[in-house]
């Protein structure tokens, strides 16, 4: 029998493929392609998906990861994007909204997110790291492509603070990121919170590096005793 994973990566390759080339379309034909086609793309990777495995997609809860990828996705491209593209002008709107819905659903006390976004009050919810991560560098270079105020920057730097709490050093000195969800496919809300949790795993790592380095960029901007850092 074959091994399931096999037709969710199979899944995953072919979605990737599919947005690839639109992406590729919008950066480079002069200008952006018309709504309808991305939404047909969309649609295209959602029925293939759903064919090959019924349970890959249109998971119904909000993971942190996938939408720490998707800002990250959304902000990158805006560093791509001319002066003038009237691509910014649908992408920018678009962060500052995923930026502000996200603040809305930061933990009051550590800063961070929850593995289930918006599902923090359950209590075998979890505080998870690399979406954490992800949100602090998209909230904070929201700020810097001028798609968020800088208030919003009281979020990412609570966000950072949070995470330079969490982690920690081994005996030999070296870094350690904790509470890292590992690689998972989409399910439920059980399949989220029950999947493993790892040290430095690959998914957090870099994204952390990346929170970091768009934070010393905004404090460059703002100063270290800034009206704006918490």
């Amino acid at each position: 029998m074959a091994d399931p994973r096999d037709d969710r990566q199979a899944v995953l390759l072919k979605a990737g493929e599919i947005m690839f080339m639109v992406v590729f379309t919008m950066l480079f034909s002069g200008g952006m392609i018309p709504t309808f086609l991305v939404v047909k793309a969309l649609w295209l990777v959602d029925t293939y998906a759903a064919l090959v495995v019924p349970t890959a997609i249109n998971a119904p809860e909000f993971w942190g990861r996938s939408l720490g990828w998707y800002g990250m996705a959304l902000s990158d491209l805006l560093d791509l994007l001319p002066d003038g593209h009237p691509g910014g002008r649908e992408l920018k709107p678009a962060l500052g909204r995923f930026v502000d819905a996200l603040i809305r659903f930061q933990d009051g006390e550590s800063g961070l997110w929850h593995q289930v976004v918006d599902k923090g009050e359950r209590p075998d919810n979890w505080l998870e790291t690399s979406c954490s991560s992800l949100f602090v560098y998209t909230i904070a270079k929201a700020v810097r492509h001028g798609c968020a105020g800088e208030d919003r920057m009281k979020a990412a730097w609570r966000g950072y603070r949070g995470l330079t709490e969490r982690v920690r050093y081994d005996e030999r000195g070296r870094l350690i990121v904790p509470d890292i969800c590992v690689g998972t496919a989409a399910g439920d809300y059980a399949h989220y919170v029950a999947g493993p949790v790892s040290d430095n795993d690959l998914h957090d790592v870099g994204a952390f590096v990346l929170a970091c380095v768009e934070i010393s960029r905004a404090n460059e901007r703002f100063g270290s005793h800034s009206a704006v850092r918490v």
